[in-house]
């Protein structure tokens, strides 16, 4: 763990309500587009199409940018790229103040790579490191929404290994869509019967959403709000049944409790914050404001890989009073709602929407 870290994510978090500063502390980066499954629900027929920044652009994103204290990586399978150890290398060597670094994985990479890579970096960095390896629903219904047919198994076997490497915080995820919204305790249940002693909380979820330029999933069906107001009902029930034992247990319960009102209003329930503590970064290093916003700023390379930089832009200027003044798309997910759920100012934020839609 690196205190210097945590703390000074604690104390950036805190800030980003003041000040006209746009410096973020947490990067959503997706190394890749790759993927070695097929959902029909993320990529479908149509995934993007993205060049990959060498490793050597992303060691000088992260040198040009020491501040950062939170990365999520994302895509895609990043294990699909062979330089990966080379991009966590230049994550531990450049970023002296990350707190944590979290990244999923499909299941269906390489165990032994994916061990050996883990393993490495858990040896030489001082962050918390946290991986969510997908699940989709029972063994039949996983395999039929990622068209593999040991997809289940392989997940199963991705997070027994990695939960014996000391220090690695694993969870199961799970995106919640019309095929598996009735499933999550069917699913629960099935990775019980595998792992001995898993908790409700060690099952994480999101749910289905719509991006052209991540997902690549705009006509695939979605949920309806009913379907995601009860099934966000019940698991915020479950969650309640259990001990808060970390900061990420209390912002995935707020998460739930809120969603009610994002579906109500169609808006961030929070004060968003993309483009000031957080924002999205494609694999050919082009910045957009978040994973489902459409609207690319610009690359980095073009702007001496200095996010600052960058998002001193005009246009990036522009963009970031239209998140502030609410005239974004809007959404609620976890890449975008936890850093707005660390801002102090978001529970004004929630008093102000709550008034506005009782009138």
């Amino acid at each position: 763990m690196n205190p210097l870290g945590l703390t000074a994510l604690g104390l950036r978090a805190l800030a980003a309500g003041f000040g006209r500063n746009a410096r973020p502390f947490k990067l959503t980066l997706a190394p890749t587009m790759r993927c070695p499954y097929s959902c029909t629900f993320c990529h479908g027929d149509n995934p993007p199409q993205c060049d990959e920044a060498p490793a050597e652009a992303f060691a000088e994103l992260f040198a040009r940018n020491r501040f950062v204290n939170w990365i999520d990586l994302t895509g895609g399978e990043i294990f699909a790229r062979n330089d990966l150890p080379s991009i966590l290398h230049a994550i531990r060597s450049e970023l002296p103040h990350l707190a944590v670094l979290h990244f999923p994985t499909s299941g269906g990479a390489d165990l032994d790579l994916v061990r050996s890579t883990v393993h490495e970096h858990r040896l030489r960095s001082r962050g918390r490191l946290v991986v969510t390896v997908s699940v989709n629903g029972p063994a039949a219904l996983d395999s039929q929404l990622r068209n593999s047919p040991d997809s289940f198994e392989r997940s199963v076997l991705t997070y027994l290994t990695l939960s014996e490497i000391p220090g690695v915080d694993v969870y199961f995820g799970m995106t919640l869509v019309p095929q598996n919204i009735d499933q999550v305790q069917a699913t629960f249940g099935a990775l019980s019967d595998r792992v001995p002693g898993l908790e409700p909380r060690d099952l994480h979820v999101n749910f289905f959403n719509r991006s052209s330029h991540f997902f690549g999933n705009i006509n695939c069906p979605g949920l309806t709000s009913e379907q995601t107001k009860q099934a966000a009902t019940k698991l915020l029930e479950l969650r309640r049944r259990e001990p808060l034992r970390s900061p990420l247990d209390l912002l995935e319960r707020w998460f739930l409790r809120l969603m009610p009102l994002h579906l109500r209003t169609g808006r961030s329930p929070a004060r968003c914050v993309s483009l000031r503590s957080n924002l999205y970064i494609a694999p050919d290093l082009t910045v957009y404001p978040c994973t489902l916003w459409n609207r690319p700023l610009g690359k980095l390379e073009d702007y001496g890989f200095e996010i600052e930089r960058l998002l001193n832009s005009d246009d990036a200027r522009q963009a970031r009073q239209m998140v502030e003044h609410d005239r974004c798309p809007g959404c609620w997910t976890p890449c975008e709602a936890f850093p707005s759920l660390l801002n102090w100012r978001w529970p004004a934020t929630l008093l102000r929407r709550s008034l506005r839609d009782k009138r």
